[in-house]
């Protein structure tokens, strides 16, 4: 809502109350994307490597002339070490800091195609929920951390970049219908600072 308030989410669930899914889940939510009209998936999630039903649901997006944004992921290596950003057809997204310099947990590589806002991202928070409670990977979190107010939540990683390339590029085709898949791509990585 913060890029383009006007635009419509489908929301898919695929994952557990702790983040947890497979290759499967993913394939079917892409593949259920595409066929109920989805322009833009984002997909914030990683795994040591992509499985071929998911190179096949994302060639099916990209075929269909669907954006497929993926997070860079969260370990400071090198982001070819990680599920799908190993596919071509893919916009990976790796995480900025507030100085807009790579933040040191987010993977980098050759594969990486932008950066956007990873620290402190706002959001909206789901009544009665702490994400971060189940997936801190820090042993000291303190619950309610990142809430701000009753409604909002302050999150850090690239599965909070990702979003925001998805919602500018779904700004671009509500701006203009017509773009091709390949004229928005182009737009988002041509625009950005090198």
């Amino acid at each position: 809502a913060g890029l383009n308030p006007q635009s419509r989410i489908m929301a898919l669930k695929v994952a557990d109350f702790q983040g947890q899914t497979n290759s499967v889940a993913i394939s079917r939510a892409i593949f259920f994307a595409v066929d109920n009209g989805a322009k833009v998936i984002n997909i914030s999630y990683g795994g040591p490597a992509s499985t071929h039903i998911e190179r096949r649901a994302i060639d099916y997006a990209t075929t269909h002339g669907v954006l497929v944004v993926v997070a860079a992921g969260n370990q400071g290596s090198d982001v070819t070490l990680s599920g799908l950003t190993d596919h071509p057809a893919v916009l990976v997204v790796a995480g900025s800091t507030t100085d807009d310099h790579r933040a040191a947990f987010s993977n980098w590589g050759e594969q990486v195609d932008l950066s956007a806002p990873a620290v402190n991202v706002l959001g909206l928070r789901a009544r009665g929920s702490d994400f971060l409670r189940f997936n801190s990977e820090q042993s000291n979190y303190q619950p309610r951390r990142g809430f701000v107010g009753a409604d909002l939540y302050r999150a850090t990683g690239t599965s909070f970049a990702a979003p925001l390339v998805s919602g500018t590029a779904s700004l671009l085709w509500s701006m203009q219908p017509d773009l091709t898949l390949t004229q928005v791509r182009q737009m988002l990585i041509m625009s950005a600072d090198d």
